[in-house]
């Protein structure tokens, strides 16, 4: 088949390949055989309308598509448009470029095609937003209804109100966070009451305690008075023991020498009164003494051998004057186991 300015195949092509679509009155397809970098054969228009038979390939196009055997695709200026074409190169039975078959369309209709698609995109685009704000807020009114129950419920929690229940009963992750927020309102409820009576109790054992405390205080005061009188009772005391132990010693020479004296004196003296008037004052004194003694809780002398070197002035000379007596006769003196030793 010759294609040199052959119009049937090329418009053969184009018509299978853009179905007749028009712009404006104008093709908006193209199609052209190159042989080599020649065009023998096209249904682009020349600008008196004729077919742009005779030009050529640009170089970038040649060099890719005839030295380089390979597809371009890009935007080139045909006759007097802007055209986005495919360049496909034509092999020999050897395999060798010798030609290239291009298809084009307008740009300006591929520019109408965007500017449709991109209304129509905008178009879509601005229902879906319409909708999807609309749905967005029925769902948000729906799920956020709940939720605002929920935090009015927590808020009325937070204020002291105690026992507060929610009534959402739904099965999705609302209605159980619904249940746990009335489990936890009933356990706080439960805890509060617990630890109401723990307080009372607590205030109870308190005033139990004090009252205890007051007692013992009261005890520990009462105690410490009893420890002070009876600390100045003992102090009384061995203060009497001390004058006792005073007393007794002088005492004892003046009972002696009054019974001495009784002894001397004969019962019808004149005197004898006077002596027995001593002698019955020194028992007094003695019992006075003896008081003293039972106070301080001391025992009584008793009587029993002494060492008459241990014995002071007084006793020495009441001694002396027992032995004077016994040598004229009027008293008996009993030895005991030694010399200084003496029983009367």
């Amino acid at each position: 088949m010759l294609l040199n300015n052959s119009k049937s195949m090329v418009d053969k092509i184009k018509t299978v390949v853009y179905e007749g679509a028009r712009l404006q009155g104008r093709d908006v397809g193209n199609t052209t055989i190159f042989l080599g970098d020649l065009r023998i054969a096209t249904n682009v228009p020349n600008s008196d309308g004729a077919r742009a038979v005779g030009t050529r390939l640009a170089s970038q196009v040649y060099n890719k598509v005839l030295l380089a055997s390979a597809r371009w695709v890009g935007r080139t200026f045909v006759g007097n448009d802007w055209y986005l074409t495919a360049y496909e190169p034509i092999l020999s039975l050897q395999g060798v470029p010798i030609g290239a078959l291009a298809v084009g369309m307008l740009e300006s209709q591929y520019s109408a095609v965007k500017i449709d698609m991109a209304v129509l995109l905008s178009f879509v685009l601005l229902v879906s937003c319409l909708v999807g704000v609309s749905m967005a807020g029925f769902l948000g009114k729906k799920l956020a209804h709940p939720i605002k129950e929920l935090e009015l419920l927590a808020r009325r929690v937070a204020a002291g109100e105690r026992n507060v229940q929610s009534q959402i009963e739904s099965r999705d992750e609302i209605g159980d966070l619904a249940g746990r927020f009335n489990d936890m309102s009933r356990s706080l409820g439960e805890r509060e009451d617990s630890i109401i009576e723990l307080n009372r109790n607590l205030e109870q054992k308190v005033q139990l305690r004090t009252a205890e405390l007051e007692e013992k205080n009261r005890l520990l005061v009462q105690t410490r008075e009893e420890l002070l009188r009876v600390e100045k009772l003992a102090a009384i005391g061995e203060l009497a023991a001390g004058v006792a132990h005073e007393i007794n010693n002088p005492m004892a020479i003046i009972r002696g020498n009054t019974e001495l004296l009784q002894l001397s004196v004969p019962e019808d003296a004149s005197n004898r009164e006077e002596v027995d008037t001593i002698f019955q004052q020194v028992k007094r004194v003695e019992r006075i003494v003896s008081n003293l003694q039972k106070f301080a809780r001391r025992e009584q002398r008793e009587m029993g051998p002494v060492r008459l070197k241990d014995v002071d002035e007084g006793q020495m000379l009441m001694v002396q004057t027992a032995k004077d007596l016994a040598a004229r006769g009027e008293i008996v003196l009993a030895s005991g186991k030694g010399e200084d030793e003496l029983i009367y």
